[in-house]
């Protein structure tokens, strides 16, 4: 099997399976061919979560990431301003930055060529300073949205807000920018990307894979499918009884204060916003069937005064845990079975409907020119 064949398939479901309300071709979660052309037209050209601003709180702070394989910092500058920096040495390209940490400039590990914080060349040991433009770190446009970091390795023909302004009339409801950072941890998992994205955004598993974490609160009966826009998908997750509780001071009308938007902004930031909190992930490929998980809380600055705030937050952060753990088990479980010679495209469950917009808007991307 090569790509032009996936990508016939691919045209295949575009052209009936969505209309029959099918999954896509089992081939598309583990051809290495399509994967390639996928970190090409998705993730190279679209914009793209790389994590959290309350990463890059002062001037030097730098974060690392990999996107559709270009190695990238994201550093606040000498001006206070966002960068998104190649993270590869103009020299002999060995890479600058490790990980996360805080800085004044970028020095290279090799032979300590060293740039600004705006990725300007500064110095070069034992030789002439190059005057050539190209010895500077190439520079990528980086966007903020209600905290969370978005990166283009390309011209964006639109931004962000653009693309999720259609989520507002539930976020407003939620107060993001109201809402700060109280958890974050990162996981792999050896599954598809697209898997990851499918199981967050429906809640038609709850009831047999969250049984005691999820099922109690949100049960799966009582979820509503929500308009999709051009850049996301959504449903609602309704609680049991008063489970989230309104702090003094605070008033979220209904029916918001009853339910969660569940929803993926296109590719790969993953929410559950609620009126008391959010739990979020942010998705990097690392192949077909390797995936790393970032994910974390973020908690309503309102709570602070509860008298058992650090109770809240510990059980939000608890229950984050426990049914990410869950899914890590089944999205396994599904990625070894689905290369399967008997495994076909599946019917799905009205429940999935988020399922056949993730899948409209990812053949629409790959097969732009098909």
């Amino acid at each position: 099997m090569n790509d032009i064949e996936a990508i016939i398939e691919l045209i295949e479901w575009r052209d009936n399976g969505y209309s029959q309300g099918r999954a896509l071709p089992p081939r598309s979660y583990f051809d290495n061919d399509l994967f390639t052309l996928e970190k090409h037209r998705i993730f190279r050209d679209g914009w793209v979560c790389v994590g959290r601003s309350n990463e890059l709180r002062a001037v030097g702070d730098y974060i690392t990431r990999v996107v559709s394989d270009q190695p990238l910092v994201i550093l606040k500058d000498e001006t206070n301003e966002l960068r998104a920096l190649s993270n590869v040495c103009r020299h002999r390209h060995a890479l600058l930055m490790q990980d996360r940490g805080s800085t004044s400039q970028l020095i290279c590990p090799y032979h300590a060529w060293t740039y600004h914080l705006d990725g300007s060349l500064k110095a070069t040991p034992y030789m002439d300073k190059p005057q050539e433009l190209e010895c500077n770190l190439p520079s990528y446009e980086v966007q903020e949205w209600y905290g969370f970091l978005f990166v283009h390795l390309g011209s964006p023909l639109e931004n962000i807000s653009s693309l999720a302004s259609g989520l507002d009339s539930d976020l407003v409801h939620y107060e993001l920018e109201r809402q700060f950072d109280v958890y974050s941890n990162e996981m792999e998992i050896a599954t598809n990307w697209k898997m990851m994205v499918e199981n967050f955004t429906e809640s038609y598993h709850l009831f047999r894979v969250h049984p005691n974490t999820l099922e109690p609160y949100t049960p799966t009966k009582m979820l509503e499918i929500g308009v999709p826009g051009s850049g996301f998908n959504r449903h609602y997750v309704y609680y049991k009884e008063n489970f989230r509780k309104q702090p003094l001071g605070r008033i979220v009308p209904e029916p918001h204060c009853d339910r969660e938007v569940v929803t993926c902004l296109y590719p790969n930031l993953l929410l559950v916003a609620a009126p008391d909190s959010t739990v979020w992930a942010c998705i990097e490929p690392i192949d077909a069937g390797r995936t790393l998980l970032r994910y974390g809380v973020l908690q309503h600055e309102a709570y602070e005064n509860e008298p058992d705030y650090a109770q809240i937050i510990q059980d939000q952060i608890d229950l984050t845990e426990a049914f990410n753990a869950e899914d890590k088990v089944l999205l396994e479980s599904i990625f070894r079975g689905i290369s399967a010679p008997d495994a076909r495209s599946s019917i799905l469950s009205p429940m999935e409907k988020p399922i056949l917009d993730f899948a409209s808007y990812y053949t629409s991307v790959l097969l732009h020119d098909s």
